[in-house]
This record gives C-alpha cells, structure tokens and sequence, in this order.
C-alpha cells in the first residue's frame, strides 16, 4: 500500500470514528450539534476521496458514501435459532411457582408482571412488595417506569419479577438469604423459558444470590456479569434511589451501559 493510500485510509477511519461518536451522543439524548470543522473534515474527505479515485484503484463504496462496511458473517459456531416461548411453559413455570412449599408459612407467592416472551430486560428485584398483584410499590414502579423510558425501552419489552416470589415482611438477612436460595430455582426457570436479552438485578440481596458474590452491590454494579449465557447488570432498586436520591447517578451510568448494550446485540 503507498504512503498516500495509507494516509488516505487513515483519515477515513476519523471520519468515521467521528461520526459514530455524534451518532451515540444523540441516542443519549444529549444535546450535539455538528460543528463546522466536522463539516470541514466530511467535505475535504470527499475531495479526498475524488481525487483517490482518479490516481488509484476503485475505493470501496462503503467509504465513498461515509458508511460503515457492510458486516462480515461472524466466523465459528452459528448461533442456535431463538425457540418460540410456549404458553404452556409459562402456564407450567406460573403452576410450580404457585404450589411451592418451601416456605410455607409465606403465601401467596407472585409470578410477575411484563412480557413472557423473549423480553429485552428480564427484571429481578429482592423481595415482594405489600401490592398484592405487583412487584413494586407504586412510587418504586413509577420511578422505574421513567428510568426504563430514559434508555427508550417501552413496557411491553420488560419482565418485572421477585426473587423471593412471597411477601416477607420484616425479617432477619438470613431468612431472606434462605428464602432468595429456595426462589433461585423458579427464576433460573423463568429465565430459560422467556429466553431476555438481558437481565438487571435491582437490590443487593438478588444481585449477590444470582452472581454468587458476597461483595457489596457498589462493588458489583457499573459493569456486566453472566449468567445462564446472558448479560447481567446489578444496580440499585428503585426504593433505593428514593431513599438516597445521591445513587441517580451512578444508577444512570448503569442504564446507559444496558442501552449500548441492547443496540449491539447483546
């Protein structure tokens, strides 16, 4: 390759950077307005690029027009087909949920609210709430609606549910341990049966129980675990963020990592 080529193909590659950054910007919602010297740069990139043409062999299409390349099939192992979320497995899933009598003394235990199939955030809080139909208090639902909608995820794309599928009340941090331990089972099979792009645990107790980890939830949020193959993200609950307005922040950086993430595929 001569040294004009490589120059050539070097500024290219700015361009582009350039363009993705502003394009990432606005699915932020951040205000970014394209500046001049960015629209210097594109116009000199196309005399650039009319003047290669002229000298040098045909440039490929996709950096005449600013694109990105068109994507490659990924090497290796295809990925398995997504299997279609069967009603019965749910209606099977909500029956063993409802029937468990590993703490018998705590009924009526709750399935969950949101879309059963194929959800793109499957949401896990610690314990239930005192709404006898749903897994949040009201404020804590309204809170979270609004956080879902700042990373433009809609309702219909979100399954909420409870670690500890029953209403605990006050309790020792042991007890809840044991019960979160005795729930796991009925959550690893919601989330077999859903198949979600994504999990986020909201609490500590659900994001120490799934990860396995006894560190602090401060220690464990602002970047992605695994688990069952899917990407986790462990932040704060709603309830927190009520209770210490100061966690906005550092739940927000946590939204904005689960959005770049949804937008690449997981």
């Amino acid at each position: 390759m001569t040294h004009p080529e490589q120059q050539h193909n070097h500024f290219t590659e700015i361009i582009q950077d350039i363009q993705k950054l502003t394009a990432f910007h606005g699915d932020l919602a951040l205000e970014y307005s394209q500046t001049k010297e960015l629209d210097f740069l594109l116009q000199h990139q196309k005399t650039s690029v009319k003047k290669h043409l002229s000298s040098q062999k045909k440039i490929p299409e996709h950096i005449i027009s600013n694109q990105s390349p068109p994507k490659q099939p990924p090497k290796g192992k295809a990925k398995p087909p997504v299997r279609a979320v069967l009603s019965t497995d749910i209606d099977n899933c909500t029956k063993q949920i409802n029937e468990c009598n590993s703490c018998p003394h705590y009924k009526p235990p709750k399935f969950g609210i949101g879309t059963t199939s194929h959800p793109f955030i499957f949401i896990i809080c610690d314990q239930n709430s005192t709404d006898p139909s749903h897994p949040m208090e009201e404020v804590e639902e309204s809170l979270l609606s609004k956080m879902l909608q700042a990373i433009k995820i809609k309702p219909n794309q979100v399954f909420v549910t409870n670690l500890i599928k029953c209403h605990v009340g006050e309790t020792s941090p042991k007890t809840q341990q044991e019960m979160a331990s005795n729930c796991l089972s009925h959550t690893r099979q919601q989330i077999r049966f859903m198949q979600p792009d994504l999990i986020c645990t909201m609490g500590q107790l659900s994001s120490q129980t799934l990860l396995q980890e006894t560190n602090q939830l401060m220690a464990l949020r602002g970047h992605f675990h695994t688990f069952m193959d899917i990407p986790l993200m462990a932040t704060y609950h709603p309830a927190q963020l009520i209770a210490l307005p100061e966690l906005k922040k550092a739940t927000w950086y946590d939204l904005q990592l689960m959005q770049r993430k949804l937008a690449m595929g997981s």
